[in-house]
């Protein structure tokens, strides 16, 4: 809904006059773009991963103020949920996080599945500050 986004009062093109709060429709779009463009005519098994801002709009769109601006991993799947799961494990895995004791601070996010794509949006900042580079 282009009414709870921030707009962008130069934006250089029509394209990208809102400022994102969320990663998720540009993957899904590349997703979708991307799936069948082998030589095969399909691309099973296709990952894709971006780490960008979003804008979170902060008090009352009347008044000038500026957005939180807050990066964001975003990971999208064209094949199942166990597969968008194992990935999301094998991330917490290889940053020592323990998900399974920081279930309240630090919770799996929700997998999200629109036209047989499954999606993903974290923290990445949370991930940053809850990796452990040396395990215990």
């Amino acid at each position: 809904d282009p009414k709870k986004h921030l707009r962008l009062s130069n934006s250089l093109s029509k394209d990208i006059e809102y400022l994102r709060m969320s990663l998720l429709p540009s993957l899904l779009k590349n997703i979708k773009e991307n799936s069948g463009k082998t030589k095969y005519n399909s691309a099973p098994g296709l990952r894709l991963f971006e780490i960008a801002k979003v804008y979170i709009p902060v008090g009352n769109k009347n008044i000038c103020s500026l957005p939180q601006e807050i990066y964001r991993l975003g990971i999208a799947v064209n094949t199942d949920y166990s597969d968008l799961k194992g990935i999301i494990e094998a991330i917490y895995k290889e940053l020592n996080i323990n998900f399974e004791e920081n279930k309240n601070i630090f919770p799996l996010p929700e997998i999200i599945e629109k036209s047989g794509n499954y999606m993903v949006e974290v923290d990445f900042q949370s991930l940053i500050d809850n990796c452990q580079l040396v395990p215990k």
